[in-house]
């Protein structure tokens, strides 16, 4: 049965990053929400759906007594035998998108796409039985990018994502440009079920992301330019840069180690998508972790949680670039002996997730997982 799932869903270390920083934060914000709304949550959850269980377990999603009808969660999985599994287990329809994140957020309007500027108006055209299979499709993806559009805003996104935040090019700024997408959605007001206003001042974004050396040369370039501007904007920028790292050099930098660059300067990009979009963010959690792939190599894993405020200090871009060059304020994350009490306690909280999981699966005739 393991191989029904994706390999790493049981890691323990996988697990205290959803336990141990993933939930407090959203636990917090249900707490300013308060009895006002229900909490609105964003996944790239993959079929084992730990994260919203976790969650629905915790009393921060709304559920039914089977753990089903779990409102306000959206997803997308762009592997069409889980999609609907995954549609099942929350019990609504209408609550994914059966595609890849990337082209639901940045699609754009071509001259054809543009003469159908409403959901009703995609839906007349795609009724017309003699429409090509080209139009058919490029229609039914802005009918999905509208429909995903209207689902913002969200307390808490999840954007686990299962390779490199800079793939190889082509297409290297695809991710950074959903991620910013993204983040400007988040302005959206919208209105639930019962016509009531949705507006956020504040929100969490989980980006996770691997790093190996496969990492392409044109990320490093990008990001030593970005450094570049800090360095020469900032003086407070510069000697921190000094004192972290021995070098005023970015090259020289990403040269001598060339992850603990990439650890202390990719978050600038989100910074500055923050920034642009209007957004305070603070860095509440930097954790990474290291895997060893089947062929035996080792990578890493990169998760920042960032805590985004509409009325915060909109200076926070310099404090938090400063901070996040100080390897003291990133959390590795360490091997967990599953008989330590540590492990135990992990293990423990994973058991009770996958048994709710796995009673809504019986309930809906599904695949159960293995024990954790």
């Amino acid at each position: 049965m393991p191989h029904d799932f994706s390999k790493w869903w049981n890691c323990l270390k996988k697990h205290t990053k959803r336990s141990r920083h993933w939930l407090p934060r959203a636990r917090e914000l249900q707490d300013a929400i308060g009895d006002r709304r229900p909490f609105r949550y964003f996944t790239l959850c993959a079929r084992p759906m730990i994260d919203v269980f976790m969650l629905a377990k915790e009393g921060i999603l709304d559920h039914d007594e089977s753990f089903g009808n779990l409102s306000d969660v959206v997803f997308c999985e762009y592997d069409q035998e889980h999609y609907p599994e995954i549609i099942e287990m929350i019990g609504i329809e209408g609550s994914g998108f059966p595609n890849k994140l990337e082209p639901l957020v940045l699609f754009e309007d071509a001259d054809y796409t543009s003469q159908f500027p409403t959901l009703t108006s995609i839906q007349l055209e795609l009724e017309d039985q003699d429409l090509a299979d080209e139009q058919r499709d490029i229609l039914m993806l802005k009918r999905q990018h509208l429909e995903f559009a209207g689902k913002f805003p969200f307390d808490f996104l999840n954007l686990d994502f299962c390779g490199y935040y800079y793939p190889s090019p082509p297409g290297i700024m695809e991710i950074n440009k959903t991620v910013d997408r993204i983040v400007e959605l988040q302005n959206r007001d919208s209105r639930d079920q019962d016509g009531r206003l949705i507006s956020i001042d504040e929100f969490v974004l989980a980006v996770t992301c691997k790093f190996d050396v496969n990492v392409p040369p044109e990320a490093f370039r990008r990001l030593q330019r970005i450094v570049e501007e800090n360095r020469d904007e900032y003086e407070q920028y510069s000697e921190a840069l000094l004192d972290s790292t021995g070098t005023l050099n970015p090259e020289e930098w990403h040269r001598d180690d060339n992850y603990d660059f990439f650890l202390g300067a990719w978050p600038k990009e989100l910074l500055r998508m923050a920034r642009t979009r209007g957004w305070a963010m603070t860095f509440e959690d930097y954790l990474h972790y290291e895997r060893t792939n089947d062929e035996g190599d080792v990578y890493h894993i990169i998760s920042l949680v960032c805590h985004f405020r509409r009325n915060g200090d909109l200076d926070s871009y310099l404090a938090e670039s400063i901070r996040v060059l100080n390897a003291d304020n990133r959390l590795f994350i360490d091997e967990v002996d599953r008989t330590s009490t540590n492990g135990r306690t992990l293990l423990g909280d994973l058991e009770e997730i996958v048994a709710i999981r796995n009673q809504r699966a019986r309930i809906v005739g599904r695949l159960e997982l293995e024990a954790p």
